[in-house]
């Protein structure tokens, strides 16, 4: 499923959402960044010679650099505790590691040329995740002014991501991606991923007399 067409969709709902009159309807928009979180890049099918070639001073951790997201949810009262919400969540993450260890792919039908010796080059991961949202929301106590909730959800998420050399390691090598979904690098579409939980929260609604 193309990505624009969700997003399409979701502006629809908010646009319409506006015109509706006789319902209270509520609007939430946050912002997100991904330089708190880490990545981690490690094979998932090691190969015997990994540990040998490997570097000692090598890390399978990435280092997050600064992005910029942004969520957005519309709320729709069904009765005086309850509401229905869609949701839309865009969050970037990003990163970059100088040092690390021997991965599976430089062994891929890929790197058919290389597959008897071993690269270690600083690599780049940059991903894009778009949530699209259905909430559930029932207030136990929607006349206080502090008012937990717990809130049913249902997710897909579309996951879109790079990795990269951050520089190529070998004037012979032609190509820099290592790996690639859902961007102009791959002719795979995004990858969908579902999602159902709960979760029990607290606000504390701020007034103004």
């Amino acid at each position: 499923m193309d990505v624009r067409r969700v997003i399409l969709l979701v502006v629809l709902v908010f646009t319409v959402s506006l015109g509706v009159s006789g319902q209270l309807i509520g609007f939430r928009v946050a912002a997100n960044s991904g330089l708190f979180i880490s990545e981690l890049g490690s094979s998932d099918i090691p190969h015997p010679d990994a540990l040998l070639q490997s570097p000692a001073t090598s890390s399978d951790k990435f280092t997050p650099e600064l992005s910029v997201g942004f969520e957005g949810e519309v709320l729709f009262q069904v009765t005086e505790k309850t509401y229905f919400g869609v949701e839309l969540d865009y969050s970037h993450f990003k990163g970059y590691n100088d040092n690390p260890p021997v991965y599976n792919y430089f062994r891929t039908p890929y790197f058919q040329h290389y597959q008897d010796e071993f690269i270690i080059s600083p690599v780049a991961y940059n991903t894009r995740l778009f949530n699209l949202a259905v909430n559930y929301k029932y207030f136990f106590i929607p006349e206080k002014q502090f008012t937990p909730f717990v809130k049913l959800t249902g997710v897909v998420a579309f996951v879109t991501t790079d990795l990269t050399y951050r520089e190529l390691p070998d004037p012979e090598l032609e190509w820099d991606i290592l790996y690639s979904r859902g961007t102009k690098n791959s002719e795979q579409d995004s990858w969908p991923a579902f999602h159902i939980g709960e979760e029990l929260v607290s606000i504390i609604k701020l007034t103004t007399e």
